[in-house]
């Protein structure tokens, strides 16, 4: 089971987040709800993934998702972020260069017949999981 206290153990060189790092409901293999058996196996594929050349997307939180996703076998999740890299790199030209060259031409039209709402958010849209509503208007 995971542990009862409510925090994740965070390395500098990897993770560097500006916003919640805690799972808010207590699921083992969840951030901040990990064995120490959990915490070894991000080490453990973290130490693999450099190893194989990989620099980037190696934070905690992205290791939890892959290792959850295989069930904590750390080989099945090395294959999985492997897969998904290679996908980054040849879909669209490379994902990454995709989202920042991407051009949403439509989009003044697109808000000419919807609106945008933010939920669950505060007046300063500081809260975490904003959702955008887009409504018909009317």
């Amino acid at each position: 089971m995971a542990s009862g206290n409510p925090t994740m153990q965070l390395d500098p060189k990897y993770d560097d987040y500006d916003f919640p790092t805690t799972s808010p409901t207590p699921q083992s293999g969840h951030p901040g709800h990990t064995t120490p058996e959990q915490d070894a196996a991000v080490h453990q594929l973290r130490m693999m993934l450099e190893q194989a050349g990989y620099t980037k997307n190696l934070d905690t939180l992205t290791m939890l998702r892959f290792l959850r996703a295989r069930k904590f076998n750390v080989e099945l999740a090395k294959q999985m972020f492997t897969d998904c890299e290679k996908w980054r790199k040849e879909f669209g030209g490379g994902v990454d260069r995709l989202v920042q060259t991407f051009e949403y031409t439509e989009k003044p039209k697109v808000l000419e017949y919807y609106t945008q709402y933010y939920h669950k958010t505060d007046k300063a849209r500081l809260l975490p999981s904003p959702t955008l509503s887009l409504l018909p208007r009317s």
